[in-house]
């Protein structure tokens, strides 16, 4: 019997020796390939958290979470952001022959860029704001809903459904976080020990490559 054990001995310490060779150290940098005009990728710190970041244009997004190793995949998973990318401050009835939504935010450079949609019973219309962040229906169509999304950051629509009957004014701010770039369990494949393929948390439908920087 104290054979056996003598000889599993050797035989465990050269499985896990082979183990830890086959399994590369993920940390580090790599970025996406083979898209023109974008630049896009992830940090893995030794911690098992990661950064991440999307520029294209005028467009910076950033995102931050977890990564778990499983075999030879890489799991990213990030905190939930809110519900809706607006959020709905004021609504009031008024004396004007029209629907007013109005959006505001700090920033006002980024006002101008919002699309809106209200449901009413004649339909459906749709307009963009105005660099003050106004948009204006004419009528005074009942509102049974409002739809809204950002073009630079067209992720989702956030629909609203006005809580007064009647009402035609509705005011609302951007969301802090509606930049911010969520992960729920993309997986990423482990090439080797420089190269990871899967998808990105912002385009669908095709398998990105991302090779690790010097």
């Amino acid at each position: 019997m104290s054979g056996s054990k003598h000889l599993f001995l050797p035989f465990l310490l050269t499985a896990l020796s082979l183990s830890a060779q086959t399994t590369p150290d993920m940390t580090g940098e790599y970025y996406l390939t083979g898209e023109m005009e974008v630049a896009s990728g992830f940090r893995f710190n030794a911690d098992s958290t990661f950064d991440f970041f999307f520029i294209y244009g005028a467009v910076d997004r950033f995102g931050k979470g977890t990564w778990t190793q499983e075999g030879d995949t890489i799991i990213l998973e990030s905190p939930r952001k809110p519900e809706k990318d607006f959020i709905l401050k004021e609504s009031k009835k008024t004396s004007d022959n029209q629907v007013v939504v109005q959006i505001s935010d700090p920033n006002e450079a980024i006002l101008r860029f919002v699309r809106c949609r209200i449901k009413t019973a004649d339909g459906i219309l749709e307009a963009g704001s105005n660099e003050n962040g106004r948009i204006a229906f004419t009528g005074n169509g009942v509102v049974e809903a409002i739809s809204l999304v950002h073009e630079l950051w067209p992720d989702r629509f956030s629909v609203f459904e006005p809580g007064n009957h009647g009402d035609n004014y509705f005011a609302f701010t951007i969301d802090p976080h509606i930049a911010d770039v969520e992960f729920r369990r993309l997986i990423l494949h482990i090439e080797d020990a420089k190269t990871l393929t899967g998808g990105h948390p912002l385009w669908e439908g095709k398998v990105f490559r991302y090779l690790k920087g010097e």
